[in-house]
């Protein structure tokens, strides 16, 4: 049985959040950059590759399920939650 607390507004550091909340908010990304024809890309090469002109599309890694949960931890962590596998 998963416990559920009411958490006032900047009243959230140090609070432990539930592995469906985690979840809820992973599959929410997941859903969000899964917009449509859109992609989330990691750049590969500096941003000066494009004042030369050399950057190419071989220069952009297409976002996986373990860039969702590095984002979902680094939130966690922004927030001041903390869960059972991060620790804060």
């Amino acid at each position: 049985m998963e416990v559920t607390t009411k958490i006032n507004k900047g009243d959230i550091n140090g609070v432990y959040v539930t592995d469906t909340f985690v979840s809820k908010l992973k599959d929410t990304l997941m859903g969000y950059f899964d917009i449509g024809d859109s992609y989330v890309y990691d750049l590969t090469r500096v941003k000066e590759a494009f004042q030369t002109r050399t950057m190419s599309f071989e220069d952009f890694v297409e976002w996986n399920e373990d860039n969702i949960d590095d984002l979902v931890r680094y939130i966690l962590r922004q927030m001041g939650m903390k869960t059972e596998k991060n620790n804060g």
